[in-house]
């Protein structure tokens, strides 16, 4: 068996531990990516403007993400450029537009006007940019020179807040 290749012996030990061996060795895959993601590509400018512009990763993994253990720090600096990208977004927003918002701009503006949908979009802008700060404070914190602050419960589970805000509803990890 030593002639074989390492990827075999990962497969072959996929199957013996049971259940589907290829979803398996996908998890094994994307949480070393994740992990890569969030101890050393938070730092990376172009990979994080590409986060930005993809609004951070998938509902799966960002399930996954947010269930690794010290994902705060990194969660919280990705989702933060995420959150603030889209506050600019409906801060220049006129009048409801595909994407962002349009379905709910759009049902607002046909039930009681362009006025109503422009209040809309204005409540989630205001709501996100609280967030932001929130988030904000929580990577602050997070700074050696900080540590003796004391991090508030807005603060401490901003980062979750974030990610539900932009990938819906993340439930938490069965003990």
């Amino acid at each position: 068996m030593a002639d074989k290749d390492v990827l075999y012996h990962e497969v072959l030990e996929a199957l013996q531990a049971g259940g589907c061996a290829l979803c398996r060795l996908a998890y094994r895959a994307s949480d070393s990516y994740l992990n890569a993601l969030l101890h050393e590509g938070v730092t990376d400018v172009k990979l994080r403007e590409e986060l930005r512009a993809a609004r951070g990763v998938c509902h799966r993994h960002a399930t996954q993400l947010t269930a690794k253990r010290g994902a705060v720090l990194g969660t919280a600096i990705v989702y933060r450029d995420v959150i603030n990208t889209l506050t600019k977004i409906l801060d220049a927003e006129q009048e409801p537009a595909p994407g962002l918002l349009g379905v709910l701009g759009r049902r607002s503006a046909q039930a009681r006007g362009q006025a109503a949908a422009r209040r809309v979009i204005g409540w989630q802008a205001t709501a996100w940019r609280k967030l932001r700060g929130e988030l904000d404070e929580l990577i602050r914190k997070h700074d050696h020179r900080f540590r003796a602050e004391r991090i508030t419960d807005a603060e401490s589970d901003a980062w979750l807040r974030a990610v539900a805000a932009v990938v819906g509803r993340i439930e938490p990890p069965a003990d």
